[in-house]
């Protein structure tokens, strides 16, 4: 009878050896299979993703190209209205307005929202989209403050 109990007990670890062995070769050849789609789903996702993340680049670029070229003409001729004398807020509302319609007409992904005039006080004078009704003060604005302390004429770069 013990041989009996001893072989029982043989075959037991036998089967659980075997059943562990099994699930230890499961685990490791599911997580290989895991790691290897994922390999693949991340190939195929770059493979994808680098021709629209360089159209979006071309675009962006390009938009922002023509932006600054339109914003150096709204310079000028802000900069010619300003010698003539202070502007008032339909002036400056009128030249704000007509160079936004030409950048527009050639842009026409308005990704840019609107564009101010402010004045050196920080009141806003213009604003594309719609002539000024509310006063707004953009003296606690960092970039108010920041353009105020570095007075410089913003030009062009040369592309």
């Amino acid at each position: 009878m013990q041989a009996a109990t001893s072989y029982a007990a043989r075959v037991n670890k036998t089967i659980i050896r075997l059943y562990a062995f099994t699930m230890v070769s499961v685990l490791i050849g599911s997580g290989i299979a895991l790691y290897g789609n994922w390999e693949l789903r991340i190939q195929d996702a770059q493979t994808h993703l680098q021709p629209a993340a360089n159209m979006g680049n071309y675009l962006i670029e390009t938009a922002l190209t023509d932006a600054e070229k339109s914003l150096s003409v709204a310079q000028t001729e802000f900069t010619q209205a300003l010698e003539a004398g202070p502007l008032d807020h339909a002036v400056a509302y009128r030249l704000l307005q007509k160079n936004y319609e030409k950048f527009k007409k050639y842009n026409k992904a308005d990704v840019f929202g609107l564009i101010f005039f402010v004045n050196r006080d920080g009141q806003l004078l213009a604003r594309s989209g719609s002539p000024t009704i509310t006063p707004i003060d953009f003296t606690d604005r960092y970039y108010y403050y920041h353009l105020r302390e570095n007075q410089t004429r913003i030009t062009p770069s040369a592309h």
